[in-house]
């Protein structure tokens, strides 16, 4: 899935910066969101509502004492590495989420495009649905991708399930 999704995000990137329209903006956001669900193993929920300002205002730095105790000695050195935004989960506790550059990427051209594709000025989620005030649904994203990416069991790949070490042969 993760090849798959890969492709797709390359395809859709060049889709976007070449000609910018409301339908390559929605499939370049879809596959972020994805990306960004299985990369991080998120609850779909915390990574689709990510607000606009918090990747506005993301961090590259060494991680701040209030998110350094919910990292796991990799997540710390991939922190070293990657992006980072902190938004607030469960019982308002920080909930890191990392992008790798190639993320990064697509996720700036999104902010960039916004505009030109539909997405109202006052919508404030980075996964909105444009000419609406609402976002993406990070379940549906991995649905749809699970179904087409070619995995031998596609109902199995949810966000709840993303941290079983069994389902990783599936793709």
């Amino acid at each position: 899935m993760h090849m798959y999704l890969s492709q797709v995000q390359d395809d859709c990137f060049s889709s976007l910066s070449e000609h910018p329209s409301t339908k390559s903006w929605m499939e370049l956001a879809k596959v972020c969101l994805t990306q960004i669900i299985l990369f991080n193993r998120r609850r779909e929920g915390e990574v689709a509502s990510i607000p606009l300002s918090a990747f506005s205002s993301r961090d590259t730095s060494d991680p701040h004492e209030d998110v350094d105790w919910a990292l796991s000695e990799v997540e710390k050195k991939l922190c070293r590495h990657f992006s980072r935004i902190v938004i607030r989960g469960k019982r308002g506790r920080p909930v890191p989420i990392l992008l790798t550059p190639k993320m990064l990427c697509a996720l700036e051209l999104l902010v960039r495009q916004r505009e030109a594709c539909g997405v109202l000025k006052d919508n404030c989620y980075m996964f909105t649905r444009p000419e609406a005030m609402t976002h993406f649904r990070g379940s549906v994203c991995i649905r749809g991708f699970a179904k087409v990416c070619g995995a031998k069991c596609p109902k199995s790949l949810t966000s709840t399930r993303l941290s079983m070490p069994h389902l990783l042969h599936l793709c």
